[in-house]
């Protein structure tokens, strides 16, 4: 399963509180968090190539910084010894994905990957697909 299917059914079921029982929210979205990492880590190896591990995984429901918004946030990195970051922001609601560079590689050997990915700003995860 893909990211932005994963992310579709985790709409599905917060749907269901709509807005209410922040905790059975949260709870839900920790039942996901697993594929939701799998998803990350497959999509991303499929457009890019290499190694990437979650590294950090954050859930915000009602985020007042995204206009309400239920928000994921992943950091995917590539190796422990490279400071290589690759951001992950989800709108749950919108079924939104996208990804940014957010440290590039000291190593040459991940550079091709950061070059893939890098496209300077957040940009929608289906657009590297095409």
């Amino acid at each position: 399963m893909n990211t932005y299917d994963i992310v579709k059914s985790l709409r599905g079921e917060l749907s269901k509180f709509n807005g209410e029982q922040l905790d059975s929210q949260y709870q839900i979205c920790w039942q996901y968090s697993g594929r939701l990492a799998q998803g990350i880590e497959a999509d991303l190896k499929r457009i890019a190539g290499g190694s990437p591990r979650l590294f950090r995984l954050e859930f915000v429901i009602n985020d007042p910084y995204e206009q309400g918004a239920d928000m994921c946030s992943a950091t995917v990195c590539y190796g422990r010894d490279d400071d290589f970051e690759v951001s992950i922001k989800c709108w749950i609601n919108h079924e939104m994905v996208k990804v940014k560079v957010r440290k590039r590689p000291r190593s040459a050997a991940l550079e091709a990957i950061a070059n893939v990915l890098d496209k300077g700003e957040e940009t929608h995860l289906s657009k590297f697909e095409q």
